[in-house]
Order: structure tokens, then sequence, then C-alpha cells
């Protein structure tokens, strides 16, 4: 019985224990101010701020820090006025440009502007029910940010026994250039600057306290992506970025067939086809000096050349699809290649008719015409337009005209390959009515003779 007592009163203390703390609400203080705001530095549009980080992080649930103006009320002012945010371990940072960071309702902020005074604190940042509970600023600094002053910085490029021409492709500051060697001289306006030259992003020269400088350059094959960095004395940068497509060595072709046309194909903008010849002639020229150049046509060898910078070559192409392969080496061992494809179609495509047959005499005034012909092939009767049917077959009636009639049936591919059927055909309605009017014509002339 006692137990059951004990066991009573133990419950209703529980209960009384958990309706007194369910009652309590969480208190979301702010954090504490920071101390000991300071100005560190101020160069290049950019200044540098400390300060000692506060107590209670874990406690307060802190955020980060926001440098930042401060309003009438003492909370930051960030709704049209630049800010900068830092990470909750941070206690240094410089401030420039500025942020995109989404921490607030504003996705980004305006820019700390040159050759303007500021008057800013440091804020500590706690989250709050997906919001955000600011502390007190700290003591607030004057900042003028003066407008930077970096080193002007300019270079030339000069390839060693080559010449530099501008990308097939539209790439800012991006060039070809046909020589495996590159000097870059260049120079800047101000003392005690650090200049740091990157190739691939990797450092491969590195010049201090020079005004001009230059340096050979050894280029691998495809782009060499340079950056020349400067920095002065007090930390102002400049740089320049300029990449060079290395495919030594470059070849010039000009192809032409021999008396004829040629148009791009729709399906592939490396093959070109020959409508009406097959020969095709072909110039090149190499833009520097070769150990070995091997032409090959339809996968053989058709010409080996030596040292030689130019050449002209005629082909005789075969019906179909022809594949022309160059490959050429230089003196470093650097290769390279061009394959071109040529399409050669002189067939004419083929043409059926049904009816009629050439000299056929026919009853009426109309005939039908029918056949068929390639499904790629374009039909024309009398030069009128004939749709086939899906087993590329066609039929059409044609008005015969005259006595004597002639239908022009016309075949026509993508390749501008013809085939043409002119059958004549006779209408003796037409027939039967010329001659009775001839023959009325001889009668009234024979009466007319007799009277």
């Amino acid at each position: 019985m006692k137990n059951n007592k004990f066991i009573f009163i133990a419950v209703i203390l529980a209960l009384i224990i958990l309706i007194t703390v369910g009652c309590i609400e969480t208190k979301h203080e702010p954090p504490s101010s920071p101390e000991r705001f300071e100005l560190l530095g101020v160069r290049n549009g950019m200044f540098k701020v400390s300060w000692e980080p506060v107590e209670g992080v874990e406690e307060n649930n802190l955020k980060g820090y926001l440098i930042a103006q401060v309003d009438k009320e003492g909370q930051p002012d960030i709704e049209s006025k630049p800010y900068h945010l830092s990470s909750k371990e941070t206690t240094s940072t410089w401030v420039s440009g500025c942020t995109t960071q989404k921490l607030f309702r504003y996705p980004r902020t305006p820019e700390w502007k040159t050759e303007k005074e500021y008057e800013i604190a440091v804020f500590a940042v706690s989250e709050k029910d997906k919001g955000f509970i600011f502390s007190e600023p700290s003591e607030t600094i004057d900042v003028y940010i003066p407008k930077p002053d970096p080193p002007e910085l300019s270079v030339e490029w000069e390839p060693v026994d080559g010449e530099i021409t501008k990308a097939d492709r539209v790439y800012e500051n991006r060039e070809h250039i046909n020589s495996n060697k590159i000097d870059l001289t260049g120079e800047v306006d101000q003392e005690n600057v650090k200049i740091d030259v990157l190739l691939n992003d990797e450092r491969v020269k590195k010049i201090e306290d020079k005004k001009s400088f230059s340096h050979r350059f050894k280029l691998q094959l495809g782009l060499n992506k340079f950056t020349i960095k400067a920095k002065n004395k007090d930390g102002e940068r400049n740089y320049i970025r300029h990449g060079f497509y290395y495919n030594t060595p470059r070849l010039v072709l000009d192809w032409s067939p021999v008396d004829g046309e040629k148009a791009k194909l729709n399906y592939n903008s490396q093959t070109e086809k020959f409508a009406d010849n097959e020969e095709l002639g072909l110039e090149k020229e190499i833009t520097q000096d070769t150990v070995k150049a091997e032409m090959f046509f339809n996968n053989e060898k058709v010409r080996e050349f030596d040292g030689e910078d130019s050449f002209k070559h005629h082909f005789k192409l075969q019906q179909g699809l022809n594949r022309i392969l160059i490959l050429i080496e230089n003196e470093d061992g650097s290769d390279r290649f061009i394959e071109r494809s040529f399409y050669i179609n002189t067939t004419d495509p083929v043409l059926i008719v049904y009816s009629p047959e050439d000299g056929e005499i026919v009853s009426g005034t109309e005939v039908i015409v029918e056949g068929k012909t390639e499904a790629d092939a374009e039909l024309r009767i009398n030069d009128k337009k004939i749709n086939l049917n899906d087993n590329t077959e066609f039929s059409t009636e044609v008005e015969l005209k005259d006595y004597k009639n002639t239908i022009e049936i016309v075949a026509k591919d993508d390749d501008g390959n013809k085939n043409k059927f002119v059958p004549e055909v006779d209408s003796m309605e037409h027939y039967d009515r010329h001659r009775k009017n001839h023959d009325g014509f001889q009668e009234k002339k024979r009466d007319n003779y007799y009277y």
C-alpha cells in the first residue's frame, strides 16, 4: 500500500515538472557586441578590418559577422547600402566590391565605391525562427576608400620563325600560332612591381623589381593559356590573359572541281558534293617547312612530300563517297592531319514510264501518264511538278491540245542529274476535227471555183 502511495506522488511531481517546463518560452537573446573593431589597412579599392570574437557562440547560435553602416535605430543599414558578410570563424577580412551571399532577403548589395568615406561597424548575427538577430553595433570607425592605382601592364608576343593568325572560332584573346616557340616582352609603369607569368595555370616565370622584362616560352600542342600578373608594393594588382592554339603545322587548302560545281551537303559540313564532274583539283600550301607529308585517297597512299611548301594534285573521284587524308609532320616531331570527304554522283535517276508509249494514238483529247522513279527524285510533266505515292509511282491526266502532241517527262535528283522521256501522242478526235475542217474547206473552195 505504501509503495502505491509513493508511485502516485512521483507521477504527480513528474506531471508538474513537465507542465512547468512546457510553459517556459525559450528566450533568444541577441549575441553580444564584437569588441576592438579596428581598421588594419586600405589599398587597391579595398579595406581590411578586424575584431575580437564574441562569447557564447553555441548558446546564441552565431551565424557570422556583418560589416555595415549603422542606421538611426542602431541596426545595420543593409537595404540599399553596401555590406559585407563573414563566417563565424573569421575575425579579420578584406572588404571590396559587393557580396552575393543570400543570407538576407537582399540577394545582391550595392558596391563599396572608391573615393568615398564610410562610417561602419561590425555586428554579430545569430538565427531565430528562420530569421536573424543582430547584436548591438561595435564602435564605429571611419573608412575612406581611395581610387586604386594598379600598375599599368603592357605585353607583346613574337613567334620564333612563324606567324600568329586569328583563331577560326571567336574567342577573345586567343589566336593560332604555327611556331612552337614564342617570345614575350613587356613593361610596367611603376617601380618595385612583382610579375608572375602563368602558363596553363602553372607559374613558369617570376620577375621582381624590373620595369621591363622578356622571356621565351616553348608551347605545347593545343591551347596554351598565358596569365601575366603584376602586383605593386601596395598590393594593387593588374593582369593580362592571352591564349595561343599551337596545332602546327597548319595547312591551307583550296579544293576545286575541274569544270564542275560543288555545294555543301546538308548532313555533313565536312563533306562536299560534285554534281557533274569526276575530277577534283587540290592546291595546298604549308605554312612552315616540314619533314614529311603523306596523302591518302580512300585509305591508299597516293603521294609523299619532303620539305615542299606547296603542291597541286588532281584526283579521279569515284561514284559515291571519296575520302582524302593529308598527314603532315614538322621538325620537332609534332604532326597534324586534315581529312575531307567528297561525294560524286553523275548517275541519272531511274525513270520508267508505263504509259503512254511513243507514237501512241488515243481516241479522246486526254491521256493518262503513269510511271515510276526514285524516291529522292523530283518529277515534272510538261514542267508541272507531280507528286509521287508511297511506292514512288506517279499518275496524272494530260490534256492533248492538237492532233500531234509531245509530252516531256523529266526526273531530276538532288545532285542535278536528269532522266527524260518525251513521247509523241496523237489524238484521233483532234485528227477527225482537223480532217473535217480541211475537207469542208476544200469542198467550199471547189464550189466557188465552179461558180
